[in-house]
């Protein structure tokens, strides 16, 4: 999907790409910056009105959480935008540097997880390995502290549409839990090398809300969370009636290929266009 946006009566400008990262992070997003040194006259008469505003990186805490929005240039942080939500995975953290200066108009919005985990955080103290019988209830109470997060940003920031959601291990975990249990936060969510506990797994769709579509991503060579039980998970969900898919990647462990990274471009793109079309497009 391209965003657009005008400024200096210049010819619409687009742009689209990939979020980056390491292997627990989105890896790219976006394309070269357009080059435009030839305008600079005609913004120097221009209306500042019309110019993009810059971009912005600005840390906050809502809901008890802590967060990195990030808003590329170009309509600001007081505009309708299309909300994007990335959700680190173990021993990660939020970087400003994921979003690139292009990435298509929306609100990034990078939570960062509560609990100090070498240099990075965690979500819950419990790996999928383990088996550990507090993991369910560890991870839904991060699922309710995201939830919480993503109410309060519909509520008090300008947004088209509902949340486009992905995140890596644990934070494809914390996506497919938003997704299932709060569908109504949820526009579309891409978890990648997710699982969810049965004990979480809803017994239908929820009546009367538009439950988001589910498009998982796993390596079938997954040591850390294996990929069979997130295989049962996926058939059991689609049985109960849930828009929910798997792709699988052959011979990928636990991280992202060069064509996972491709279906996360694809469906971010997906989930931020929609977003536009409910809600009327881009301001200009």
């Amino acid at each position: 999907m391209a965003s657009d946006f005008t400024a200096c009566g210049l010819p619409q400008l687009r742009a689209s790409g990939l979020p980056p990262g390491g292997p627990a992070t989105p890896t790219r997003f976006g394309l070269l910056a357009y080059l435009l040194p030839w305008a600079l006259a005609a913004c120097d008469a221009a209306p500042a009105a019309h110019l993009p505003k810059p971009r912005v990186e600005h840390w906050q805490t809502v809901a008890g959480l802590e967060f990195l929005e990030v808003i590329p240039a170009g309509p600001g942080a007081d505009a309708r935008l299309p909300m994007v939500v990335f959700i680190h995975g173990l021993g990660d953290h939020p970087q400003a540097a994921w979003i690139e200066p292009d990435a298509p108009t929306a609100r990034y919005i990078l939570p960062r997880a509560p609990q100090p985990h070498g240099k990075g955080f965690s979500w819950f103290p419990y790996r999928v390995g383990t088996k550990h019988p507090a993991l369910p209830s560890a991870i839904e109470g991060a699922i309710e502290q995201l939830a919480q997060l993503l109410k309060h940003l519909a509520h008090d920031k300008p947004t088209a549409g509902r949340a486009v959601l992905s995140g890596f291990s644990q934070g494809g975990i914390l996506s497919f839990g938003l997704a299932l249990r709060h569908p109504q936060l949820v526009g579309l969510a891409h978890p990648v090398s997710g699982w969810l506990p049965p004990s979480l797994w809803p017994a239908a769709p929820r009546p009367k809300v538009r439950n988001p579509p589910i498009v998982a991503a796993h390596g079938t060579a997954d040591s850390i969370v294996p990929l069979a039980p997130t295989r049962q998970m996926v058939k059991t969900l689609a049985a109960r009636g849930f828009d929910i898919r798997l792709k699988e990647f052959e011979g990928i462990g636990h991280g992202q290929s060069e064509p996972m990274k491709a279906l996360m471009e694809a469906l971010v793109d997906q989930g931020i266009a929609d977003a536009l079309r409910r809600r009327g497009g881009l301001p200009r």
